[in-house]
C-alpha cells in the first residue's frame, strides 16, 4: 500500500476510535454522577454541558463511519450505513431534544450559613427545588450541608443546623 493511502487510513482510525471513547463516556458520565451522587455546581454549567453535548453527540456518531465504512465496501452498503448511522444521530437529537422538557426544575443554592472550619469547600446552605413557570407553586426549601469537588460539581446532603457541632463551622453574616 501507499504510504498515503497508511496515513489515511491511521487518521480515520483515530477519528473513528475518538468518536466511539467520546460516546463511551458520554454513556458513562451519567452512571458515574449517580454512583457518586454528584451533581452540577450551579444550573449554569449544567446547561452548557446540555448544550455542548447537544451538538457534539450526533457529530460524534456521525464520525464513527470513520471506521465503519472500508475500502471494500459497495455504494449499497456504504449508502445502508450512512443512513443507518444518520438516523441514530437523528434520533439521538430527537431525545436530547425532547429531554429538555424533562429537566426543567433545578437546585438553586440560595444563602451560605456555615463553612466548614478545616474545609473551606464544605457547606451548609440554603437550598430550593423549584420548577420556574411548569409550576404553580413555591419552591421547596431546605437546607443542605453542600460538599465542592470541584468547581464543577457538588454532593449535597440534607441536614438540621440545630443538631451540628457548632465548633466545626464558622457562621456566615
Amino acid at each position: 500500500k501507499p504510504l498515503a493511502s497508511i496515513k489515511m487510513n491511521q487518521i480515520k482510525r483515530i477519528i473513528f476510535w475518538t468518536a466511539v471513547v467520546f460516546i463511551g463516556i458520554w454513556l458513562i458520565m451519567p452512571v458515574l454522577r449517580w454512583i457518586m451522587d454528584l451533581e452540577f455546581a450551579t444550573d449554569s454549567i449544567k446547561s452548557n454541558y446540555k448544550e455542548f453535548l447537544f451538538f457534539a453527540i450526533p457529530i460524534a456518531i456521525l464520525l464513527t463511519l470513520f471506521g465503519t465504512i472500508n475500502d471494500k465496501d459497495k455504494g449499497s452498503k456504504i449508502a445502508g450505513k450512512v443512513i443507518g448511522t444518520s438516523i441514530a444521530a437523528a434520533v439521538t437529537v430527537f431525545i436530547m431534544f425532547m429531554s429538555i422538557f424533562t429537566d426543567m426544575c433545578v437546585w438553586t443554592n440560595r444563602q451560605v450559613l456555615y463553612e466548614n472550619k478545616n474545609d473551606s469547600n464544605t457547606k451548609i446552605i440554603v437550598r430550593d427545588f423549584g420548577c420556574g413557570a411548569t409550576d404553580s407553586g413555591p419552591p421547596t426549601v431546605g437546607i443542605y450541608k453542600v460538599r465542592y469537588f470541584t468547581d464543577y460539581f457538588i454532593r449535597s446532603t440534607k441536614i438540621d443546623t440545630a443538631k451540628i457541632d457548632k465548633n466545626e463551622w464558622i457562621k456566615i453574616e
